[in-house]
This record gives structure tokens, sequence and C-alpha cells, in this order.
């Protein structure tokens, strides 16, 4: 599974990161981030998480430090078309 794969390269890139940074930002709402934010808050990073919202891992959102809803935030990802 590539998605597995990517998740997994990201995590192992956080956890090599951590000592080296003060913040960490996931941009997913997938609830299996939820170990890594709280390992790199271990760590004393501050995790902030932007995801839609309405399908995020409730899990995530409540361990992040901040939460970012995207779903209140389209016009920022979404370009209109012309």
């Amino acid at each position: 599974c590539w998605v597995c794969l990517v998740g997994g390269g990201l995590a192992i890139d956080a956890v090599r990161l951590a000592d080296k940074i003060d913040v960490a930002i996931i941009i997913s709402g997938d609830g299996d981030f939820t170990e890594l934010a709280q390992y790199l808050q271990h760590e004393g990073l501050i995790v902030e998480v932007a995801a839609y919202g309405s399908s995020a891992s409730a899990i995530l959102k409540e361990q992040a430090d901040s939460f970012v809803d995207l779903d209140h935030h389209k016009e920022l990802l979404i370009k209109p078309r012309r």
C-alpha cells in the first residue's frame, strides 16, 4: 500500500527532525498520525493538524495543540475555474 509507505516515511522523517524543529504541522486527518503527534509532543514540539474537519479523526483533532479545519478555508485550497 503506497499510502502506508508514504505515511511511514513521513513519520520517520518527523522523528529524525524532532530535535531540530519547534513545530510540526501534519496535513492529514488520518488517525494513524495520532501516535506520531503524541511522540512529537513528548519530545517538546508543538503539533498542529490541518485537515477537513468533517472527515478528520476526532482523536487526532483532540491530540493536536491546534487544529485548522480546511472545510472553513476551501477558498485557499481550491482554485476557481476560469
